[in-house]
């Protein structure tokens, strides 16, 4: 499984995928040079989902991923759609490096805290780095899932 998600240069793809032989669902995001057609890891997280990833206009990159969940993937459950998980956006350089945590939806000493798990998704940056808008589901349900969306507009304090 593999999607294409945007381009740090002319000749740099950033994809989402298991390229590494992991689950299907331990999507790691990818840089892929496509005039010699080497593929880099930027996140080696084979038991977490990295996926949506938007670069910046300062050449980062930022994408979500479980890896502050509370949540573990149970990747037997044959209805693994429907676990409960949280995804915040993670902030990475070009090469990967450097990663911090972008948001915070899903720690309770934030003030972004909504009090339910949150998962987040498809996002964008504006052209001047200031803003990103993001896609948001909160999840309602007890045992299982049950996400209401929302999109958001996210301001930094700094471009991006």
């Amino acid at each position: 499984y593999v999607t294409a998600l945007g381009f740090l240069s002319p000749t740099e793809m950033i994809l989402s995928g298991n390229l590494d032989g992991q689950h299907e669902y331990g999507m790691d995001e990818y840089v892929y040079e496509m005039t010699t057609g080497e593929l880099r890891n930027l996140t080696n997280t084979p038991m977490l989902w990295d996926e949506d990833a938007t670069v910046t206009p300062s050449g980062q990159i930022i994408f979500m991923s479980n890896f502050y969940s509370s949540f573990v993937y149970d990747f037997s459950d044959p209805a693994w759609a429907a676990q409960k998980m949280e995804r915040d956006y993670i902030l990475v350089s070009a090469d990967g490096s450097n990663p911090q945590r972008l948001t915070y939806f899903n720690d309770p000493a934030a003030p972004e805290y909504l009090g339910r798990p949150v998962i987040v998704a498809a996002s964008d940056v504006s052209p001047d780095g200031r803003y990103l808008v993001a896609s948001l589901g909160v999840d309602f349900g007890e045992a299982r899932r049950n996400m209401i969306l929302k999109i958001v507009v996210i301001e930094f304090v700094e471009p991006k």
